[in-house]
């Protein structure tokens, strides 16, 4: 399949993540259209409308189509889990990737790959040195059951003759976008980012290797099967904490966030963010994958 012949369908294209792998998309002659719960006419890329609460879709999307992407689900960390929006966490994951798979099934369409998103929440909310690869097993707690009910009903995408990749993704960082200028912000308060004792991995991956990677698995058509979407020096918090306060050159004032406020601002979520595993990469290196940006180093430059 030639880059230049095939056609790309960005479930949540609209996102930081979907719109920064559309802009790099087409420039390798990738032709994009996005499938959105609601149309932006101030765009110029081909848009598609579905909602799947509806059971709702433009069945045009997936004619011509021969690579389609998920990237669809409610943020995790803009609201506190309630038991509704926990089910809403849920459902536009797992059911949305269900109804996806149902509709091309039902119409018989041709997608030559399936590229979905999940997270390395899919691990659990455990703080170990042991380093996670693709084949550890899945964790116990409310985001990992979720990752693991997203990947099952990807998965059965292979059944319709699809090629399918999953990747695991950790927190997306790049200048100018949300995570990165929350913190840099902070920074720039004197206040540390630091949330418990700091000693919980972070795993990350620059915005640039992100859409990258989806690139690569695309070209190499012989990949399959989950792939860890994390920067291959992985660190702790509180060196996070620490090395944007190198970038803006103030020294803090606040160190950290107490573990016990911390579970009081974010509810049954702060479990996810005072916790955090050593995240490996090296399925990806050994297919290949050259990372920009290994280190956080690596963006100061």
């Amino acid at each position: 399949m030639r880059s230049e012949l095939a056609s790309v369908l960005i479930v949540g294209g609209s996102g930081n993540l979907g719109r920064k792998l559309t802009e790099l998309l087409t420039e390798k002659n990738f032709k994009v259209r996005w499938l959105t719960r609601k149309l932006n006419s101030k765009i110029n890329i081909k848009q598609f409308e579905w909602d799947f609460e509806k059971a709702f879709i433009d069945t045009a999307c997936f004619e011509k189509t021969d690579i389609l992407i998920n990237l669809a689900g409610a943020s995790i960390r803009d609201k506190r889990w309630t038991k509704h929006y926990k089910n809403e966490i849920y459902n536009s994951r797992v059911l949305a990737t269900r109804f996806l798979r149902e509709v091309i099934e039902c119409n018989k369409y041709r997608i030559r790959t399936f590229i979905q998103g999940s997270a390395v929440g899919y691990y659990g909310n455990e703080t170990t040195s042991d380093m996670m690869g693709e084949d550890h097993f899945p964790g116990k707690d409310f985001l990992a059951k979720t990752c693991e009910d997203w990947e099952l009903e990807a998965k059965k995408f292979s059944e319709l003759g699809c090629r399918v990749c999953i990747m695991r993704t950790g927190v997306v960082f790049s200048p100018g976008n949300e995570a990165y200028e929350t913190m840099l912000k902070l920074a720039d308060y004197k206040i540390g980012s630091t949330l418990g004792d700091g000693h919980q991995y972070f795993p990350w991956i620059h915005l640039e290797d992100w859409c990258r990677m989806v690139i690569f698995l695309i070209e190499d058509q012989l990949l399959r099967g989950a792939f860890n979407a994390v920067a291959p020096h992985q660190i702790k918090q509180a060196e996070l904490n620490t090395f944007f306060h190198k970038k803006t050159g103030k020294k803090q004032m606040i160190h950290s966030t107490p573990a016990w406020f911390t579970k009081l601002l974010f509810g049954e979520m702060a479990e996810n963010l005072l916790n955090g595993s050593s995240i490996s990469a090296q399925k990806i290196l050994n297919a290949g994958f050259k990372y920009k940006y290994p280190d956080l180093n690596s963006m100061l430059k």
